[in-house]
């Protein structure tokens, strides 16, 4: 396991179902709710954009063998990273986190953006593309009174998450 796997979809949404369960329902519907809408922003800006991972585009890059397994379809924006940032953003956001908590988070999300560029299988636009969809879902999340609408999209992630696993 490699600090990149910290993006991969199915550990994102155990982190989430830990911190609903264990330490903030609040928090975890927030982020939940965030990673739905941001995971499908995000796959409408990939068949919108149509990007190519860097190893299609040019023949010189050779991507990290470990990490082709996740790196599907289009490149632009990464999916790691749209993941990342609703997970240690969101927290940051919402959550009641001590300031070496949040430095750690912030590192945690450099470092998952630094290695996805690293091993070849984004450009920084991606990563950047991504942070970018994923803060604007963030912040329209914190600012709308969303506690029915949440509870109700909630369940339906859930049922359509364990459905088309």
């Amino acid at each position: 396991m490699n600090c990149t796997d910290f993006g991969n979809l199915p550990i994102i949404l155990f982190l989430i179902a830990m911190i609903y369960w264990s330490y903030d329902k609040k928090l975890g519907e927030y982020l939940l709710v965030s990673l739905s809408f941001s995971r499908l922003a995000n796959s409408f800006a990939k068949l919108t954009a149509c990007v190519y991972r860097p190893w299609v585009a040019d023949s010189n890059v050779h991507p990290y063998e470990k990490a082709l397994e996740t790196a599907t379809g289009y490149s632009f924006p990464s999916g790691h990273i749209t993941s990342g940032t609703i997970l240690f953003i969101g927290s940051i956001i919402r959550g009641n986190i001590t300031k070496g908590l949040q430095f750690f988070f912030i590192f945690c999300l450099v470092l998952l953006a630094f290695t996805r560029c690293y091993f070849g299988v984004h450009y920084l636009t991606d990563v950047i593309g991504a942070f970018i969809i994923s803060l604007i879902i963030l912040f329209i999340f914190k600012m709308q009174e969303y506690h029915n609408f949440c509870k109700l999209w909630m369940n339906c992630t859930i049922g359509c998450t364990v459905f088309f696993n």
